[in-house]
């Protein structure tokens, strides 16, 4: 008696359990529309023969990918209501009339104001455009990268501190590969019209820039040839994306010394400490043969 009891017990409190799950995950009370779980899911397809679309094709059909993104998902979502919501703050704080509520809203409209910064022109970015006509040999130009490394500009490479990835103890200086306008080394070598066609279009913006700096036509050209030469050249010594993805292989710890050994045109004590970096005895080098 027992033998059959215990499996019809088992059986009874799983067809109950199945129940009770089935009122969970299709409703919320009386009102199953309110369920997110729910409303996610497909019911037009069976979970036999594409769970995945059945348990959140409502969602994909409800949030397409917008025609800008490559990929979508709820991640994205939530920071597109995010930047709504933090815009919706900024723009209301502009008829704030003091405390923290007006530096928000008076630095929002710096960076909204359009007029203004056609008025400006190059005015704000002067001492830069002025550091690098002043750098005349390599000495000079190496002071400029460290000094825009410090600020957060980018050039001829990649420099920061980050937490050391096989120590998660500590913080370690990162040096990798860097300087391109491209997303990755592969635009500077394909050959498929749409990346020629991409190639075209940023040698014009280039081009576009150096007019703007003040220069004429031809020889704006002919310093957007120069730049792309450079930044191919810095293209040609990167890693692919599938190799950048080895972590191991991009972690090579490594002494000062060692490091001046690697790039000797560069004199890192030198460079480090111009971007105030100070008092470490060693660096971590994702791509060697870069430098």
């Amino acid at each position: 008696m027992r033998q059959v009891l215990l499996p019809a017990a088992a059986a009874a409190l799983l067809l109950t359990a199945c129940q009770q799950s089935t009122k969970v995950a299709g409703s919320t009370g009386d009102n199953p529309a309110a369920d997110i779980l729910y409303t996610d899911r497909d019911s037009t397809v069976s979970p036999r023969d594409d769970f995945f679309q059945y348990a959140n094709g409502g969602w994909l059909k409800a949030h397409p990918i917008p025609d800008e993104y490559s990929s979508w998902g709820i991640g994205n979502a939530v920071q597109e209501d995010l930047y709504t919501r933090l815009r919706t703050i900024n723009e209301q704080s502009l008829s704030a009339t003091g405390g923290i509520e007006k530096k928000v809203g008076d630095f929002w409209y710096s960076a909204m104001d359009s007029a203004g910064a056609e008025q400006q022109k190059l005015q704000p970015i002067a001492p830069e455009l002025n550091a690098i006509a002043a750098a005349k040999d390599l000495s000079g130009l190496l002071g400029v990268l460290a000094d825009f490394q410090v600020k957060g500009i980018g050039g001829g490479f990649s420099a920061g501190v980050y937490q050391d990835a096989k120590n998660s103890d500590a913080m370690a200086f990162y040096l990798n590969q860097g300087g391109l306008g491209l997303p990755n080394r592969d635009y500077y070598f394909n050959t498929d019209s749409r990346t020629a066609g991409i190639r075209t279009a940023y040698a014009d913006y280039v081009r576009g820039v150096f007019q703007t700096l003040g220069g004429d036509s031809v020889s704006a050209r002919q310093k957007a040839t120069q730049h792309l030469q450079l930044e191919t050249r810095l293209a040609k010594a990167s890693r692919k994306l599938e190799d950048l993805r080895d972590p191991y292989r991009n972690y090579n710890k490594m002494a000062i010394g060692d490091l001046n050994k690697l790039c000797p045109s560069i004199n890192w004590n030198t460079m480090l400490d111009k971007q105030h970096v100070k008092k470490i005895d060693s660096v971590i080098v994702g791509q060697p043969e870069f430098y």
